[in-house]
């Protein structure tokens, strides 16, 4: 935390702290979220149950009272145990899709067996359909879901072609030649 600025966390045991996974840390006392990798990093120091508590993957984590959301215990989940993480900000706890811990009520046709995340706010099943955000969103003609990565933030590809992700979702990039990149 000096390193961004800010005073030592107090309370924390620097002798026993430990990364767990991705972005979760714990001591002897508390667990720690702290995603480096967000436009505006910041820790969150979470109060739990250290004997039960484990990291589901990206931002997801649980313990003996519950699911922890991006260090946030979310209340009214109502099987904790079913949320399986799917990327950094989504999971699936049986049917039910969530976007940031919280259940996406309108996913269009997204299969939530087939989703997985590929960016932070990014889901996509095995046809194609996506959530941006908790937002469904069709298909784009001629992606191909199985292969579609990321290369950084803003830019993804597949085997055939290159995407960007604007403000309002996943746009093709016909200009640019898919075996340059």
């Amino acid at each position: 935390m000096e390193r961004y600025g800010c005073s030592p966390v107090r309370g924390a045991d620097p002798a026993s702290f430990e990364r767990v996974s991705g972005p979760w840390f714990r001591d002897r006392r508390q667990a720690y979220y702290f995603d480096s990798t967000a436009p505006m990093p910041a820790l969150v120091i979470v109060k739990a149950d250290l004997k039960s508590f484990e990291v589901l993957g990206g931002a997801y984590a649980r313990d003996a009272k519950g699911l922890i959301v991006e260090g946030v215990r979310k209340r009214g989940i109502d099987d904790p145990d079913a949320v399986e993480a799917l990327g950094c900000t989504f999971a699936r706890m049986g049917e039910t899709l969530l976007y940031r811990g919280k259940p996406v009520t309108r996913p269009g046709k997204v299969d939530p067996a087939t989703a997985r995340g590929v960016h932070e706010q990014l889901l996509i099943d095995a046809e194609g359909h996506m959530l941006f955000g908790g937002s469904y969103r069709k298909p784009l003609p001629g992606i191909d879901p199985a292969t579609l990565t990321f290369l950084n933030r803003i830019f993804a590809a597949d085997a055939r072609h290159v995407y960007a992700l604007t403000d309002s979702g996943l746009v093709a990039c016909p200009d640019v030649d898919r075996t340059r990149v």
